[in-house]
């Protein structure tokens, strides 16, 4: 995403989550699915980029974020509230805390086949 752009790097985010998730490596997985919310938001799909940005951040097991991608993510956070307002952003963020994991990776992987296919 950093160096290629949200539509190249959605191919192999996808192809990453579904390993990670299959294998277990939850840890991992977050940080992917941080990715993803990225992704999103750089398409301006920002409904999407937050609901996925609350459940990691809901998440129990994560690694934190490379500095790099922790700036981006809180600018697109805080970007994402300005824009919707601190109501949504409560509201959306009560109901993707409440996600389950498969609902997560599910939301990830719609949100990366939509880049795709948007191409």
């Amino acid at each position: 995403r950093r160096t290629s752009g949200p539509v190249a790097a959605a191919g192999l985010l996808a192809d990453l989550l579904g390993q990670l998730r299959r294998a277990g490596h939850w840890a991992q997985l977050w940080n992917v699915t941080r990715l993803v919310a990225l992704c999103a938001g750089d398409v301006g799909d920002t409904t999407v980029a937050f609901e996925l940005a609350a459940a990691v951040e809901a998440a129990e097991m994560k690694f934190p974020p490379l500095p790099v991608d922790a700036r981006a993510f809180d600018e697109m956070v805080a970007s994402i509230t300005a824009e919707r307002g601190e109501a949504w952003t409560r509201r959306t963020a009560a109901i993707a805390s409440t996600w389950t994991d498969d609902d997560v990776v599910a939301a990830a992987s719609s949100a990366l086949a939509s880049i795709i296919e948007s191409a």
